[in-house]
């Protein structure tokens, strides 16, 4: 099996990130349509969960829940946790994506005002922060609306 390297691009750094999906290792989901009740959180990774980055399944009991999530913006060299909403509102995206339930990435209802988010965030190289239960703290990427991949685009990479 190819073992993809998975990078975390904080200004000039980069390390490795320890956390991926199963297949595809970087995938693309579709966020759910804004709306202006909540009709549950959704699950996006469905028969895709997250493992470590080397191929290996988080055992029994190292389920991860999430810490925070981002985009990451090429004009300011890092990952951002606000957007300008529907409303044209500096908004925090930071819990709109969240992991949990061992393995699983959810999306909470969007509301109205972030109408545009999905178009926003589409393609965008975007980090989901985990804290899991193996004591390991780290981070898995994925992408909406744009390309599956088996690796990283290489825009991310050395």
């Amino acid at each position: 099996m190819i073992k993809p390297y998975i990078l975390l691009i904080s200004g000039n750094h980069i390390t490795e990130c320890i956390y991926a999906f199963t297949d595809p290792f970087y995938p693309s989901f579709t966020l759910p349509p804004p709306q202006p009740n909540s009709p549950g959180d959704v699950q996006l990774n469905k028969n895709n969960p997250i493992r470590f980055a080397d191929g290996s399944n988080l055992a029994a009991g190292q389920g991860c829940n999430s810490r925070g999530f981002s985009y990451y913006d090429p004009s300011q060299e890092g990952f951002l946790t606000t957007y300008i909403d529907s409303n044209e509102q500096n908004t925090s995206i930071t819990d709109i994506i969240y992991a949990t339930k061992h393995d699983q990435l959810f999306a909470r209802t969007i509301q109205s005002n972030h109408a545009y988010l999905a178009s926003y965030l589409a393609g965008k190289l975007l980090k989901i922060e985990l804290d899991c239960n193996n004591g390991l703290l780290g981070c898995a990427y994925f992408t909406v609306g744009g390309e599956s991949s088996s690796s990283l685009p290489s825009q991310y990479k050395f």
